[in-house]
C-alpha cells in the first residue's frame, strides 16, 4: 500500500516550496541578468536522479518495517 505525504496546500504548496527555494538560489546581476541558473539546473537534475533511488530505499524500509510485526504475530503461540 503506497504512502502519500501531502504538503499544506496540496500541489500549490509543493510549487510554492520550489519557487521559494529557487528565489533563494537565483539572483539578479547589476545589468538585469539572472545569476546562478546553472547551479539551480544542477540541483534540479540531481534531485531528478536521486529522488527515485531515495523513494526505492524508503519503500523497501517501509515494507520491511510493516512485515516484521506481521511475522511476529504469525509465530506467536496461541493459547486455547
Amino acid at each position: 500500500m503506497p504512502v502519500y505525504v501531502d504538503f499544506p496546500g496540496g500541489a500549490a504548496g509543493r510549487q510554492c516550496g520550489g519557487a521559494f527555494l529557487s528565489s533563494l538560489i537565483l539572483a539578479t546581476g547589476p545589468d538585469g541578468r539572472v545569476l546562478h541558473m546553472p547551479e539551480l539546473a544542477l540541483l534540479s537534475l540531481s534531485l531528478v536522479f536521486v529522488g527515485p533511488v531515495l523513494m526505492a530505499v524508503l519503500e523497501h524500509r517501509l515494507r520491511r518495517a510493516t512485515a516484521a510485526p506481521a511475522a511476529a504475530l504469525d509465530s506467536a503461540p496461541i493459547d486455547p
